[in-house]
């Protein structure tokens, strides 16, 4: 996931953002548990991916273990943040409410370590003492998750600086691909609060692969950049009927898949009343200006 965010323009587009004097919304629109946000999170705050400073490891329990000497070399450990952070707004959605809420506790435990880490610093002096009463913020953006679908989330993103980064539902069982399904048409209401429950079989993803192209193409954020996490690059290009261009290819388990980024521009030949929204969009899906 670090690899995703890090072949993203997101650092990049924070720093633009920052010169522009603008906030810039990183949203997940199939966030599940909140793995890919909270990987952006880490990497904003300059903790390097797989750092000891954030995980426990096995050899601290070897008899050999030289502690003293590991906490040393962790002391000259120290993360650096992105100076543009605080313009930063991370937005998970997700159609379940169990993943919301998988994705907030996950976030919270975040917020805990953080500040544990925080008043193990004070404690030590690193933190002066003036300033260890106002360190009750661990995360040092806004952090907000909701349930509803993209294209209920959207709404609220309208003329929104917004890029998008996500792993999008991959409907595959046993390899089937989903070139051959058409997508299916959620029922209306669906459970409690208007939201159907979320399929995960191949007809499932082909529908929400359609809901994210007719979403994009509508342009109602000001995209800054979209890229998607997808196993099988020929079925979120079919089904979106948008262009992706693969920026990385690299094992998920045991799976491959790509990090895809919309050009902005759908695919040739097709026939959308709304296509032309995106015709004047640059590589990633923003606007010309």
């Amino acid at each position: 996931a670090a690899a995703c965010v890090l072949s993203s323009p997101l650092l990049r587009r924070l720093t633009v953002a920052e010169h522009s004097n603008e906030d810039l919304i990183l949203w997940d629109p199939f966030c599940g548990s909140g793995g890919l946000l909270l990987e952006a999170l880490g990497v904003l705050l300059g903790i390097a991916p797989g750092s000891p400073k954030a995980r426990s490891f096995p050899f601290l329990e070897f008899p050999s273990h030289a502690g003293g000497a590991y906490e040393e070399v962790l002391s000259e450990l120290e993360p650096t943040p992105h100076p543009a952070l605080p313009r930063l707004r991370l937005l998970g959605s997700d159609i379940s409410a169990e993943q919301v809420e998988r994705a907030q506790r996950n976030f919270r435990r975040f917020e805990r370590r953080s500040r544990s880490a925080g008043n193990a610093s004070a404690a030590d002096g690193a933190v002066p003492e003036e300033e260890r009463d106002h360190r009750d913020d661990a995360l040092p953006c806004a952090v907000d998750f909701h349930q509803g679908s993209p294209a209920r989330v959207v709404q609220s993103l309208a003329g929104r600086p917004t890029m998008i980064l996500t792993n999008v539902p991959y409907g595959v069982l046993s390899g089937t691909s989903l070139s051959s399904t058409p997508p299916r048409k959620q029922p209306r209401g669906g459970t409690s609060g208007g939201h159907a429950p979320p399929d995960p079989s191949p007809e499932g993803a082909a529908e929400a692969y359609a809901q994210l192209g007719r979403m994009l193409r509508q342009q109602k954020a000001d995209w800054r950049g979209v890229f998607c996490v997808a196993a099988s690059p020929d079925d979120l290009r079919q089904h979106t009927a948008l262009e992706w261009t693969s920026e990385l290819r690299f094992l998920n388990g045991s799976r491959w898949v790509d990090l895809l980024q919309w050009t902005g521009q759908t695919r040739p030949g097709e026939k959308r009343g709304d296509a032309a929204a995106t015709g004047s969009s640059d590589r990633g899906g923003r606007r010309r200006r």
